[in-house]
């Protein structure tokens, strides 16, 4: 298990920090996590002309108008106001969609999206040599996974199968699509307007490719609009709206065109050559093509010191196994090893012979957010309905009939066979006499049976707190019992 991550506080002094955001209070799960080298988050109801005793900090989200008042009364006080955002490895789903954060950004100088002053990242950025081999070699590493498992900020989608053409018969550049009204595009130098002038170069700029525009992931589910689907429609420029993640589009494209958006950041890390109209956190440092001068940026970091100033320095990250502060390699193996699965089980499962009472257990075992698990009996017809819908059959090993190899085979099903694990929560999975994999869950996460074993020999802290509560309850009752 990951084991909690020594940080140094970036407000001096001792006290508590105020927050302000109900959203914040109540919905970052792991706040007292992310923000603990500053001091304990507590809700501040005092907003007078005094500050209140220990108040060392106000902390909220961003620079957004919400944190007005916040930094207001940090004004007033002569506090210091510490902006939190979502950190750039942050959950397997979206935001919007009401999955906590693994990884925040905590900064007392400015906020990343925000070009128009320092940040604690871009002051990082300006001193590369300041990192260390440590985190340079993390780096790599960190820089490999992603390449090979394509996680970004977020994991909601499949990857785009390696069937399919795209990127192989035309050159492909993809146009990003931001949302309206995002933050980060003012905060970058840009309006909306100057997304179509964008669009404008990249077919201008590309008139023997294939030019998509890659739809923001909130606008294809409906929850927030787009900067670019109307101007797109009206250039007859073909949308890239398939639900599959951005990593593994990028990695077909040529070029690709970012306003502000991480993508960019993301397709840099996939070796893909990145064109900047605004200037987002990672660009003016000679890694990009920038469309827009920014002087003050005069350092010439590598890929390498990019990726360890802004995943390893400026983030926190919390491993969701553990509810404890850990480094950012524990959170993007978690992150694979959730998207791993998610693809393993993918489309339509057919298991059979499961008796009832293991049916639920192994169906949360199972569970991919790409895929359904059905459990049915062996029929004569199940093989040609589950070769129709293109699916798998997983059989109960002790319970697989006699013919059902020759039938899969002949249909051309793969049959994979499972087993119950040394646990409970864990099963165990063939795909072949040579192929043997431990599924194990925990919090209903997948892991390794190492970390199975280390979640459930640790002890909860606050059991442990409670125990002479506990002690001091059984002897007034052993007491009572004696009379």
């Amino acid at each position: 298990m990951s084991r909690s991550v020594p940080l140094e506080s970036l407000v001096e002094g001792p006290g508590w920090v105020g927050i302000m955001s109900q959203w914040v209070m109540w919905k970052v799960f792991h706040l007292g996590e992310f923000l603990d080298p500053e001091g304990t988050p507590r809700w501040l109801w005092r907003r007078g002309q005094q500050r209140p005793d220990g108040l060392k900090a106000i902390s909220g989200i961003g620079y957004k108008s919400s944190s007005d008042h916040a930094r207001v009364l940090c004004k007033r006080w002569g506090i210091p106001y510490v902006a939190l955002e979502d950190g750039f490895l942050r959950s397997s789903s979206l935001g919007v969609e009401g999955d906590t954060p693994m990884s925040m950004v905590v900064d007392p100088i400015g906020i990343h999206y925000l070009a128009d002053r320092p940040s604690l990242l871009e002051n990082m950025l300006q001193n590369p040599h300041t990192l260390t081999e440590a985190e340079l070699a993390t780096a790599r590493a960190l820089i490999a996974l992603m390449r090979s498992s394509g996680i970004g900020k977020y994991n909601n989608a499949p990857d785009l199968s390696n069937d399919d053409t795209l990127g192989r018969d035309k050159p492909l550049i993809l146009v990003v699509d931001q949302t309206y009204g995002d933050f980060s595009i003012p905060g970058g130098g840009l309006c909306e307007a100057d997304f179509i002038r964008m669009l404008d170069a990249a077919l201008a700029e590309n008139p023997d490719a294939d030019v998509r525009v890659r739809i923001h992931p909130d606008c294809i589910n409906g929850h927030k609009k787009s900067c670019l689907l109307d101007a797109a429609l009206a250039r007859g420029v073909t949308l890239e709206n398939r639900h599959v993640s951005w990593a593994s589009l990028a990695t077909r494209a040529r070029r690709v065109y970012v306003g502000t958006s991480q993508a960019g950041l993301e397709a840099l890390i996939q070796g893909v050559p990145v064109t900047c109209f605004g200037l987002p956190f990672y660009a003016g440092w000679g890694l990009t093509d920038d469309r827009l001068p920014i002087p003050r940026r005069q350092a010439r970091p590598t890929l390498e010191q990019l990726v360890a100033a802004a995943y390893i320095r400026y983030c926190r990250y919390v491993d969701p196994l553990t509810d404890q502060r850990c480094d950012v390699m524990t959170v993007a193996r978690q992150l694979a090893r959730q998207k791993q699965q998610d693809s393993q089980f993918a489309g339509e499962l057919t298991v059979l012979g499961v008796p009832r009472r293991r049916q639920p257990a192994i169906r949360r075992l199972l569970d991919s957010r790409w895929g359904r698990v059905k459990f049915t009996r062996n029929s004569a017809d199940l093989m040609a309905a589950v070769a129709r819908e293109g699916g798998k059959v997983l059989v109960w090993s002790t319970h697989e009939p006699q013919d059902l190899s020759s039938h899969a085979a002949a249909q051309g099903i793969p049959l994979w066979r499972i087993s119950p694990g040394n646990a409970t929560t864990s099963l165990i999975l063939k795909r072949n006499d040579s192929d043997e994999q431990h599924l194990v869950q925990v919090r209903g996460m997948p892991c390794s049976q190492q970390q199975a074993l280390e979640h459930h020999a640790q002890p909860n802290p606050r059991l442990l707190d409670s125990c002479p509560r506990f002690r001091q309850i059984s002897r007034y009752l052993k007491g009572m019992f004696a009379l």
